[in-house]
């Protein structure tokens, strides 16, 4: 019934092992959606930063080592992702999600240096209907003033976080989060 897609395209095949002909390939990779526990969704969940950025940002590619290294340090400390911080000090996004902040009631999501996601275009304009939404810097000194935070992605949906790193947001998702998530699955479920 549902399905993850993965969708590559590569150079296509090459004379010298390395330089791409102008005939790029396509594949499709087929998975069985695997269902996230719903106690993310419930009592939210932790995350972590890594010192980290992407190649080109912008872009997906299939380098994904720095992603993997990211994601298994933040498993090994109970946490489902791991946020990219520049050298600035700037909160980007994380491994396979975007990520959000409500801070003084308003919802912050970065604007530089990440990848544009599918899902993350439609949160923003889901949120811009009824909240005060901004596409900006994110700092790690803001997290002070930050009292919810979510991620977001094709298959994670709407993620609530309680935790990054040891600063504890709230003890449950918060009500502009509940209310996201809330607009999210109303919108998936009317196509």
């Amino acid at each position: 019934k549902e399905a993850n897609l993965r969708l590559l395209i590569t150079g296509g095949d090459s004379l010298d092992s390395i330089t791409p002909l102008d005939q790029p390939r396509l594949i499709v990779m087929a998975t069985p959606l695997k269902p996230y526990p719903p106690e993310w969704y419930s009592e939210g969940v932790k995350i972590i930063t890594t010192n980290i950025t992407r190649y080109v940002p912008g872009s997906k590619s299939t380098n994904y080592i720095k992603a993997i290294l990211a994601l298994r340090n933040a498993r090994s400390q109970g946490a489902i992702e791991s946020v990219y911080v520049n050298d600035a000090g700037h909160l980007l996004e994380g491994t396979t999600s975007n990520l959000f902040a409500v801070i003084n009631g308003k919802i912050i999501t970065p604007k530089d240096d990440i990848l544009p996601g599918i899902t993350r275009d439609v949160v923003v304009k889901l949120a811009e209907e009824k909240f005060s939404l901004n596409k900006e810097l994110l700092t790690i000194s803001m997290l002070k003033d930050t009292t919810e935070m979510f991620i977001t992605s094709s298959n994670k949906e709407v993620v609530p976080v309680v935790q990054i790193d040891d600063h504890v947001l709230s003890s449950k998702p918060g009500p502009l989060t509940s209310e996201i998530i809330k607009l999210f699955r109303s919108y998936v479920h009317a196509w």
